[in-house]
């Protein structure tokens, strides 16, 4: 990946690093960005770090897997909402960035996402209309809508009527599973539904849609054998409602946790003439829990945890007992707590074992240290998260840091 840019390492993002945001002020003045700060000359904790050679690493992992499987990637913007990150990816080779929501679709535009996928159904009209009038003046090239009801449709419908002059939303009908998320139930129903779209004035049927992050059963035998059934599923839809596709449509489903069986199920759409674009949100960072443990059993190269969140111990009065100045204000802690992973003691970083966040007050972590294992008031502990989308929006500024420990860049998010 050297030959893309890195955006992190802009003048312009290493700028950020002197506003007032949470974090941007924790390298005082002890580096510049021709020197570079070292973790350990922190002025001010806590704050959240990238490592640059995991999101390359990562990057080119999943560049390596969609020509392989000859997929498109539309990674989900919503994960990171960060310009500087968005436009590595675009660089990178994505196809186009999947959004959860109206806002996030307008700063995907204004990041410079050339094709937009609002990936949850959007209903309320005037934000419809909104989005459809930007897409029309040219601030992306394709705006697409799932859609999973009549009345989605219809709202789609009545937008692009209020827009006018002969323009048509685009939409994918999303399937879903039996206690799962939004989606219909059922193969019958998305069939009906995608007819209904095809026959819709003002509405352009594009694709199918589905997300097989939900299903339950995270990488057990029978939990695969779900996930295995829906893909077979969005297959079959997919396949059936050919006849109401153009030459443009395509398959998307969703990809961070079950690669694996993304291609195996689906690997033969492309040839079929129906393009598939996987939608993985935090393949760019990965994590040490929730994607880190899925990834023990799935037959594919690994992938590298890129983000971490640095607390200096503050207190240290029994001696089992040591609290850092990180909590759920700093860390992700909906998908398990976080890991202490890494220690700076004297200037010296160390890989750390022994110690287990046990419970996390709004900004303190409370680490149970084994036998033998030390820390001291005042050392710096780095966390690793699970799910990394609930650190990156506790933060408005991230470090991007070498392997060395040096801060080399700066990522922003906007939620």
């Amino acid at each position: 990946m050297t030959e893309v840019n890195l955006p992190w390492r802009s003048p312009e993002a290493l700028a950020r690093l002197s506003s007032e945001f949470k974090g941007s002020v924790a390298w005082g003045e002890a580096g510049s960005p021709a020197t570079g700060w070292r973790l350990e000359q922190a002025a001010e904790t806590p704050f959240a770090v990238m490592r640059e050679s995991a999101l390359l690493h990562n990057a080119e992992r999943m560049r390596e897997y969609c020509d392989e499987a000859g997929f498109l990637l539309a990674p989900h913007a919503k994960t990171t909402m960060s310009p500087e990150l968005i436009e590595f990816q675009i660089a990178a080779g994505a196809w186009a960035f999947a959004v959860a929501t109206a806002y996030q679709a307008r700063r995907a535009m204004e990041f410079g996402a050339e094709r937009v996928i609002l990936a949850a159904e959007v209903i309320d009209h005037a934000a419809l209309v909104d989005l459809m009038r930007r897409h029309k003046r040219g601030q992306c090239h394709e705006l697409m809508f799932f859609v999973d009801s009549m009345e989605a449709i219809a709202a789609v419908a009545a937008a692009s009527a209020n827009v006018g002059e002969g323009y048509a939303g685009h939409v994918l009908i999303e399937l879903g599973h039996l206690g799962g998320r939004t989606g219909v139930r059922g193969t019958d129903v998305a069939i009906v539904l995608a007819r209904t779209a095809y026959e819709q004035p003002n509405v352009h049927l594009r694709g199918i849609a589905g997300y097989e992050g939900t299903v339950p059963g995270i990488r057990t035998v029978e939990g695969l054998k779900r996930v295995d059934g829906f893909l077979d599923e969005l297959k079959d839809v997919a396949l059936r409602s050919r006849e109401f596709l153009g030459g443009d449509g395509f398959v998307t489903v969703g990809g961070s946790m079950y690669l694996d069986r993304v291609r195996e199920r689906l690997a033969d759409l492309p040839a079929l003439g129906l393009p598939v674009a996987v939608r993985s949100g935090c393949y760019l960072t990965h994590d040490h829990g929730l994607y880190e443990t899925a990834s023990h059993t799935t037959p594919m190269s690994s992938w590298s945890p890129a983000m971490e969140v640095w607390g200096r111990v503050i207190s240290h009065n029994e001696p089992t007992l040591a609290i850092a100045n990180a909590g759920r204000r700093d860390l992700s802690y909906d998908q398990g707590l976080p890991f202490a992973v890494k220690r700076i003691t004297s200037g010296t970083s160390h890989s750390l074992s022994g110690v287990d966040v046990f419970a996390l007050s709004d900004q303190h972590s409370w680490m149970r240290l084994g036998d033998g294992t030390e820390l001291a008031v005042g050392d710096l502990v780095g966390f690793g998260i699970s799910h990394p989308c609930t650190t990156f929006d506790s933060w408005q500024v991230l470090a991007v840091a070498d392997d060395d420990d040096v801060v080399v860049g700066v990522c922003s998010t906007y939620f």
